[in-house]
């Protein structure tokens, strides 16, 4: 009998809930990187042989000792709702199904399962979320493939919300992480463990008041933002191109400033109007707009190096959906998307031109997602809790391993 086979066996004895029927494998072994030209493929190539659904912390904790007895590569997986490929069991095995672990426990500090998705966030109050937010996106798949969201201007990244989180191991053993241990959990992908559990910082309720300013051209745009960034009073800002302001259903040939506010303000009322209707669509910021295969590129950059990279790309590019977020007072996470895969190539080339980082959204794993100091803590704490791999393997290459 295969390892898988004797797995199934153990699992069926234990009593833990797990599938191997083919629909629910095919359907499990994905995510939305289908949106990529590149990583499409491998969600329709690469299967996993079984599906396990703990229910646990101590579930989990057993899983992951039989994992290890049969030396099979385990996968966490949340909804599936990141673009970069981290579910995809690149050598098979067993994909770990968090979704029934979503009790809000001990509404007072805040612990949250894994599987918890947006409603439990809105109740609270959590200000950073994903745009998968009304799609089923889970608090363990943000803070595992995301490095900020829709408030991090104001509020930083996913892990600055999380005061501490429980994982267990490559190892099976169970851990507390908190402060920059927390590191090793975010943006890793599940390659360093399974999270099971966090606990939320506590933060002040605020009113989103949205609104947009439109302008004639990006210079314009980009102009006012040091004005605007001077407010301590931002919760969320967006540069929108006018084809990315169609994607919102809002028909104007200009340029805009989505600027989300945490206290009304007087403002035009056109702009107030404006501002709310496109804030009602905000699942569609931050790629949540990227439905089908898109050619895209994600670039961090800064505030002043912003300018410079807006006039190369417009210049060289026609029909342009552009957004740039800010995830900071003077860096920003611009997303630009173009008409074809030969257009997509030369785009990425002319923005490793200017200042900033290329995001490594249609290569698997997690370098060129994280900086490389966030990644070397990722790299050392997997090389010395998971040699053989078995964590989401061949996401970080380690002892040798080019996949």
């Amino acid at each position: 009998m295969s390892r898988i086979g004797e797995l199934t066996k153990r699992l069926l004895k234990e009593g833990i809930s797990h599938t191997t029927h083919p629909k629910v494998l095919e359907e499990e072994s994905k995510d939305q990187s289908f949106v990529s030209p590149l990583l499409f493929r491998l969600s329709i190539r690469r299967r996993a042989q079984l599906v396990v659904y703990p229910l646990s912390e101590l579930e989990v904790v057993r899983v992951v000792e039989l994992a290890r007895e049969y030396q099979v590569p385990l996968i966490p997986r949340g909804r599936g709702r990141n673009f970069i490929g981290g579910a995809i069991p690149l050598k098979g095995g067993v994909i770990v199904n968090t979704l029934a672990m979503n009790n809000v426990i001990k509404l007072d500090r805040g612990r949250v399962e894994v599987g918890a998705g947006y409603s439990s966030w809105d109740k609270l109050g959590i200000p950073v979320y994903p745009p998968s937010f009304r799609s089923g996106g889970t608090i363990g798949g943000f803070l595992e493939t995301r490095t900020y969201g829709i408030g991090s201007l104001m509020f930083g990244p996913p892990s600055l919300l999380v005061e501490e989180a429980r994982i267990v191991d490559p190892k099976g053993k169970v851990r507390t992480l908190r402060g920059e241990e927390l590191a090793v959990i975010s943006g890793a992908q599940g390659t360093t463990g399974i999270v099971t559990s966090v606990i939320l910082r506590q933060f002040k309720e605020f009113q989103e008041f949205p609104v947009v300013f439109t302008y004639s051209t990006f210079r314009e745009a980009v102009k006012d933002l040091d004005r605007i960034l001077n407010d301590d009073h931002i919760y969320h800002l967006s540069l929108l191109s006018p084809e990315m302001l169609n994607v919102f259903g809002v028909s104007l040939s200009k340029w805009c400033l989505l600027v989300v506010l945490d206290s009304a303000r007087e403002t035009r009322e056109q702009e107030r109007i404006l501002g709310e209707r496109t804030w009602e669509r905000r699942s569609m910021l931050m790629g949540g707009f990227m439905r089908k295969v898109t050619y895209y590129a994600v670039k961090e950059t800064s505030m002043d190096a912003l300018m410079e990279t807006l006039e190369i790309l417009v210049r060289r590019f026609r029909h342009l959906k552009i957004e740039a977020d800010a995830i900071g007072k003077n860096s920003f996470s611009l997303l630009a998307a173009v008409r074809n895969r030969r257009e997509m190539w030369k785009m990425i080339g002319e923005l490793r031109r200017t200042e900033g980082a290329v995001i490594n959204v249609h290569g698997i794993g997690v370098r060129g997602k994280v900086n490389e100091e966030h990644f070397r803590k990722i790299l050392e704490f997997k090389i010395e809790n998971d040699k053989e791999d078995l964590m989401n393997p061949g996401k970080i290459p380690i002892m040798g391993d080019s996949t």
